[in-house]
C-alpha cells in the first residue's frame, strides 16, 4: 500500500514546520521482539555464509531519528556468533547507543518457546518463555507493554502443519497477555525464503509460507487472538522484499538491503513514517525549486523551474516527435521508444566538488509494455558523481542493484503514483552518518550511503526519462521538486501555508484545552 502524497492532517503539518519530530509522542514502552534467527541476527563474525545482522538495528535507527520512546526487553542480548552490540557492528547513531536486547532465538520453532529447546546452538539461548516471563531481570513487573512476533518459518521447514504452528504462535501471545493483560501485540508475516526447489509438508516452500500467512491473518483479523484488553494486529511486511536479491547466500536470512526493507515495513506497520537519517523533514512542495509543466508543439513538453530567489528557467525534453504531452491532470506523459529516446534535462549547478542536494519526483509507470522493456530513469548528480535510479513496473534499481521489488512480480508502480526522494548527504562522523546517496520511496528509506556513477557530463544535472536506448519508457510524472544545496528527509505530509500552520496550531491548542477539562 502506498502512502498518499497529500494529507489533510493539519496538526502534523504544523508540527513538521516547527521541526518537532512527527512521531515523538509514540511510546512503545518495554517492547519484546520475539522471533528466530531473523530477529536475533547472526552477527558479522559468524563463520557461515550468513553475515546478516537483525532488522532490529535499522529499525532502531528509524526509532531514534523519529524520537520514538522504547525500551527493549527479553532474555537475549547477543547475536548467534556470541557477540554483543559493538561500535563495529552497530555504531552509535545520533548520539544514541544500540541496545541488543530481544527475544530472538536462532533456529527455534514455536514449540521451543513453549517447551524449551532440544539440540539448539548454545548461543541461541536456553529455557522457555514461562521461565523468562517470571524473571524480573528479563521482564520487570507488568511488562512487556508491546510485543512483536516474527516466527514460524522453522516449524514449516520441519514439516510442522500450519494449524499446529499457528496454535503454538497463539499460545506464545497468550502467555504475554497473561503477564500483562493490556499488552499491545503486532504479529508479522513470515518472510519468503530463496529456497525455490524445497518442499515443506509436501508443498512448495513458498506456497506453504503464503498459506501460513493467510491463516494467521484470518485468525487475527477475526479477533481470535484478542482478549478483553489486548488487541492483536497482523501486518504484512513483505512489500518490496525480493527473496532473490534481499537474502544472504544461505537462502534464508535477509542481507543488509533486505534488513533495511524489513525494518522500513515494520516501522510503517507500527505507524512510523521512516528514517530521517538525522535530517530535518521537508515535504516536496516546500523544496526550494518547484516545477510546472506545459505542452509544446515543437519539443513535446517544457518544464518551468521556479526557484526561490532566482529567475525562472526551463527544462525541456529533446524529443522532436512530440509524443510527450501534458494531460488534463497536469502530469507529464512520457512516451519514448528505442528509436525516439528522450528525457528532461536540467543543469542546476556548475559547482566543483561534492555538494548536498535533494530531488523529489512523483511517478507512475504505464502498463503499455512488459516490465523487462519499460524503464524510467531518474538521475541526479552531486557535483562529482551521478546517482542513477531506474524504475520498472515492479522494480526499483540503484544502477544495477535491486533496491525494491515484490517477489511475486506484481505491478508495484502501475496502479497509483509513488514518491521518489533522492538525496546526497555529506559525511557526519559525529552522528555515524556516512556520505552517499540516500533513497526514499513514499517516505520509507530503501537505500543508504550508496555510491554514484562517475558520469561527468551529468554530475550537476537532473535527467528524467528514457536514459538508455535499450529500453522503452512509458510513464507519468506528477511533479518534480528539488533543492540543489541541501539534503532533506521526506515527509508525506505537505507543509502548510502560514495560515494553515496557524490554524493547525490553534486546533492543537483547542484540543489540549478540551483534554484538560475532562
Amino acid at each position: 500500500m502506498k502512502l498518499p502524497r497529500i494529507s489533510s492532517f493539519f496538526f502534523a503539518s504544523a508540527l513538521s514546520v516547527a521541526s518537532v519530530p512527527a512521531f515523538a509522542e509514540i511510546d512503545f514502552g518495554k517492547i519484546a521482539f520475539v522471533g528466530d534467527s531473523i530477529t536475533q541476527g547472526a552477527g558479522l563474525g559468524n563463520s557461515g555464509t550468513d553475515k546478516s545482522l537483525s532488522y532490529r538495528y535499522p529499525l532502531w535507527k528509524i526509532f531514534v531519528s523519529n524520537g520514538i520512546a522504547w525500551n527493549p526487553v527479553g532474555s537475549m542480548s547477543t547475536f548467534l556468533d556470541g557477540s554483543s552490540a559493538s561500535a563495529s557492528q552497530t555504531p552509535d547513531f545520533l548520539g544514541n547507543v544500540y541496545d541488543n536486547t530481544s527475544e530472538g532465538h536462532y533456529g527455534w520453532r514455536t514449540y521451543d518457546f513453549l517447551n524449551g529447546p532440544s539440540g539448539r546452538n548454545v548461543n541461541s539461548g536456553s529455557g522457555k518463555l514461562s521461565e523468562w516471563l517470571a524473571n524480573t531481570t528479563y521482564y520487570p513487573d507488568g511488562t512487556p507493554d508491546t510485543v512483536t512476533l516474527l516466527l514460524g518459518v522453522n516449524d514449516l521447514s520441519y514439516d510442522k502443519t500450519i494449524a499446529e504452528t499457528a496454535a503454538n504462535a497463539k499460545a506464545i501471545i497468550q502467555q504475554y497477555q497473561a503477564k500483562n493483560p493490556n499488552v499491545n501485540v503486532h504479529v508479522f508475516s513470515v518472510l519468503p525464503t530463496n529456497q525455490t526447489s524445497d518442499t515443506w509438508g509436501g508443498v512448495p516452500a513458498q506456497t506453504q509460507i503464503k498459506n501460513y500467512n493467510t491463516e494467521i491473518q484470518r485468525q487475527i483479523s477475526s479477533g481470535e487472538w484478542n482478549t478483553t484488553n489486548s488487541t492483536v494486529q497482523y501486518h504484512d511486511i513483505t512489500a518490496g522484499f525480493d527473496a532473490a536479491n534481499h537474502i544472504c547466500g544461505d537462502s534464508v536470512h535477509p542481507n543488509e538491503q533486505g534488513a533495511l526493507i524489513v525494518a522500513g515495513n515494520i516501522a510503517r506497520a507500527l505507524g512510523i513514517e521512516g528514517s530521517t537519517v538525522g535530517r530535518e523533514r521537508r515535504a516536496a512542495n516546500r523544496l526550494a525549486s518547484q516545477t510546472s509543466f506545459a505542452s509544446s508543439d515543437s519539443t513535446g513538453v517544457s518544464v518551468t523551474v521556479n526557484t526561490q530567489g532566482a529567475s525562472a528557467a526551463t527544462m525541456r525534453n529533446n524529443n522532436t516527435s512530440g509524443r510527450w504531452s501534458v494531460n488534463d491532470a497536469g502530469n507529464v506523459l512520457i512516451k519514448s521508444d528505442e528509436s525516439t529516446a528522450s528525457d528532461l534535462r536540467y543543469q542546476y549547478s556548475t559547482e566543483a566538488g561534492a555538494h548536498e542536494f535533494t530531488l523529489d519526483v512523483g511517478f507512475r509507470m504505464n502498463d503499455e509494455t512488459s516490465a523487462q522493456t519499460n524503464r524510467l530513469g531518474i538521475w541526479c548528480g552531486n557535483g562529482e558523481t551521478v546517482g542513477m535510479v531506474y524504475i520498472e513496473k515492479n522494480t526499483l534499481f540503484w544502477d544495477s542493484t535491486v533496491l525494491y521489488r515484490n517477489s511475486d512480480l506484481s505491478n508495484l508502480f502501475v496502479d497509483g503514483f509513488s514518491s521518489l526522494r533522492l538525496a546526497w548527504l555529506s559525511e557526519d562522523t559525529a552522528n555515524a552518518i556516512a556520505s552517499g546517496y540516500y533513497v526514499w520511496l513514499d517516505g520509507m528509506l530503501i537505500g543508504e550511503a550508496l555510491s554514484g556513477n562517475t558520469l561527468d557530463v551529468y554530475k550537476n544535472s537532473i535527467v528524467i526519462g528514457n536514459t538508455s536506448s535499450a529500453y522503452d519508457t512509458f510513464a507519468e510524472i506528477s511533479d518534480i521538486s528539488f533543492d540543489a544545496q541541501k539534503a532533506w528527509a521526506p515527509s508525506t505530509v505537505p507543509e502548510p501555508s502560514a495560515f494553515g500552520m496557524l490554524a493547525g496550531l490553534a486546533a492543537l491548542a483547542l484540543g489540549a484545552a478540551r483534554r484538560r477539562r475532562k
